[in-house]
């Protein structure tokens, strides 16, 4: 696995965060419950599969599987976000 330095801020909502990262990929950070966050790792700017088995709220996962990109059902608190760079 190789280290991912380099990022730059691509997108900022209450509840999610894009990162360009060493120039080819993003890294997305969501805040989906007050205890509970999805970080998402877009290889070259896409995800390998569209659909996930992992988490769904309240709920089993469906059998053909949820979008990655579905946040439904989830209360999604605002981040405290902040940037800083370092020296």
């Amino acid at each position: 696995m190789k280290t991912l330095k380099h990022w730059k801020l691509q997108q900022q909502l209450a509840h999610h965060v894009e990162l360009a990262v060493d120039g080819q990929h993003t890294l997305c950070l969501y805040v989906l419950e007050e205890n509970l966050f999805r970080v998402l790792l877009k290889r070259r700017g896409e995800l390998a599969l569209d659909r996930t088995w992992s988490i769904a709220p309240q709920q089993d996962v469906p059998w053909e599987g949820r979008s990655r990109d579905d946040i439904s059902g989830f209360t999604l608190p605002p981040g405290a976000w902040s940037s800083s760079r370092r020296p």
